[in-house]
């Protein structure tokens, strides 16, 4: 069964620390982890003391100390454990699944279930519900043919999103916010997945 740190580890490594981006409905962003959908979560309360400790605002991508574990902590419990991507069969599938959910949320969901029912023809209904039944649905599937599939698919989602002509070929390991780097786009361009 797939295990939920070396998932994270991909995922953690190109999803950034702080953003206050204008005009990103999530508000201030740590890892991801967006305040005005999160308030609650405690990393939140070390950020602003150590914000106020330096006596300036935090810059673009500046990495707060003591709140690492408090990340994987919420990614652990609020992504991992409640859409049982620790039942998945295949660690590389459960990687790519996961790290499409912590960038796109619900539409990660919905694009692997299109991609199961109509590239692999499988037998789940395209409703953005990640539950026991798609994690079989998903077990069922040979591996070396899901996720090149999931792959491919985001690789079209990421084009979109990054507005290419020609579509950029996503590997392993890649984000949205890494693919926006690469292509050089303004800060205010810059999308920031909701978690």
């Amino acid at each position: 069964m797939a295990e939920f740190l070396p998932a994270h580890k991909i995922t953690r490594k190109v999803e950034g620390n702080w953003a206050n981006i204008p005009g990103d409905a999530g508000g201030m962003t740590y890892a991801g982890i967006t305040y005005n959908f999160n308030p609650e979560w405690p990393g939140w309360p070390i950020i602003f003391a150590y914000q106020k400790s330096l006596g300036r605002p935090l810059r673009n991508n500046e990495e707060v100390p003591g709140v690492e574990d408090l990340v994987s902590t919420f990614y652990k419990t609020q992504k991992w454990d409640k859409l049982g991507l620790g039942k998945i069969k295949s660690q590389d599938v459960a990687n790519i699944i996961y790290d499409l959910i912590i960038n796109s949320g619900s539409t990660g969901v919905l694009e692997t279930e299109q991609v199961l029912q109509n590239v692999l023809k499988a037998p789940i209904s395209a409703d953005r519900t990640f539950d026991q039944q798609t994690v079989n649905v998903i077990n069922a599937q040979d591996p070396a043919k899901l996720f090149p599939a999931i792959l491919q698919e985001r690789e079209k989602f990421y084009g979109v999103i990054a507005n290419v002509k020609k579509p950029y070929k996503v590997e392993p390991g890649d984000t949205v916010t890494s693919i926006i780097k690469k292509f050089s786009l303004p800060a205010s361009e810059m999308p920031y997945a909701t978690v």
